[in-house]
C-alpha cells in the first residue's frame, strides 16, 4: 500500500468538504480567517510512531479555534497559536475530547481479521497478550472522516462565527471537552475585546491556577535530589504567578 498517495487522497476529500466552508489548504492543515480575526483549522496529525515499511499507519484530526490580533501570516500564526482544540472523535453528538486515532493498515495484510487488527505485545513481567484494535478499510476511514466533518465540524464551525459566539465557546471549552490553551497576551487581548464580559472565563482560570499551585505544594519532594526540589520550586511559583496574573487583570477590568 502506497501510504504517501493514501494521505494526498486523504487530505483531497477533506478538502473536498471544507473549500465550500471558506477553507484554504496547507500542507496537513485546513484554515479558514474570519474578517473578526476568527480563525478555524483541522490539522491531520500523523503518529510519531507510524511504519508504513511495516504495512501500517495511524493519524488523527484535530479541530481548533482561536482569535488573532491581526490578518494571519505564517509569521504570526507562528508567533500565536488556536486557544481552543480538541478532537474529531468518532461520533456527531459526542464532544471534543474524545481523541481517535485511525490505524491505516494495507488491505491485504493477513494482520487484519473481522474489521480488527491483531496487536501482540507483553508488558514487563507479563505473558504475551493479543488486543484486537478496529481496523476499517482505508477507503472506509476517509468515508467516516468526512462523514464526521460534516455532521460535528462544519456545524461547530457555523455557530462560532461571531465574537460573542467565540466568548461562549471559550467560556463553556471545559464542558464541551475543549482544551484552552490560553496565554497571557491572549488574556489581555480578550480583556480588551469583551471588557466584563471576560470575567467568567478569567474566575475559572484563576480557580485552576489556585488549584494546580496548592496540589504542587502539597507534594513532598524531599525525596527528590536538589536539581528536582528547585524545578519543582519555580513551577509552584509559576502558578502563582498566574493566579496573580488572573486576579491582577480581574481588577483592572472592573475599574
Amino acid at each position: 500500500m502506497d501510504y504517501k498517495e493514501y494521505y494526498k487522497e486523504l487530505k483531497k476529500e477533506i478538502y473536498t468538504v471544507l473549500k465550500p466552508q471558506g477553507f484554504r489548504k496547507s500542507g496537513s492543515c485546513f484554515r479558514r480567517e474570519l474578517e473578526n480575526g476568527i480563525v478555524w483549522e483541522v490539522e491531520i496529525q500523523k503518529s510519531q510512531f507510524n511504519m508504513p515499511s511495516q504495512g501500517w499507519s495511524q493519524f488523527t484530526l484535530n479541530v481548533k479555534a482561536g482569535l488573532f490580533p491581526e490578518p494571519v501570516t505564517p509569521l504570526s500564526w507562528k508567533r500565536n497559536h488556536p486557544q481552543l482544540c480538541g478532537n474529531l472523535g468518532t461520533k456527531a453528538d459526542e464532544g471534543w475530547s474524545h481523541q481517535h486515532w485511525y490505524h491505516v493498515l494495507d488491505p491485504a495484510d493477513p494482520r487484519r481479521k473481522d474489521g480488527a487488527w491483531s496487536l501482540i505485545y507483553q508488558e514487563p513481567g507479563k505473558d504475551w497478550q493479543e488486543k484486537r484494535i478496529p481496523c476499517p478499510m482505508p477507503d472506509e476511514i476517509i468515508k467516516e472522516v468526512c462523514g464526521l466533518l460534516i455532521e460535528k465540524v462544519v456545524p461547530f464551525y457555523q455557530s462560532l462565527q461571531t465574537l460573542d459566539e467565540y466568548l461562549d465557546t471559550l467560556e463553556k471549552a471545559e464542558e464541551l471537552g475543549l482544551s484552552s490553551a490560553v496565554s497571557y497576551e491572549d488574556c489581555e487581548r480578550y480583556a480588551e475585546i469583551f471588557g466584563k464580559r471576560f470575567l467568567p472565563c478569567l474566575d475559572k482560570y484563576l480557580g485552576k491556577a489556585v488549584e494546580a499551585a496548592r496540589w504542587k505544594e502539597s507534594q513532598d519532594m524531599s525525596q527528590y535530589d536538589e536539581l528536582l526540589q528547585q524545578y519543582h520550586k519555580k513551577s509552584v511559583e509559576e502558578h502563582w504567578n498566574r493566579a496573580k496574573f488572573y486576579d491582577n487583570l480581574k481588577e483592572r477590568i472592573r475599574r
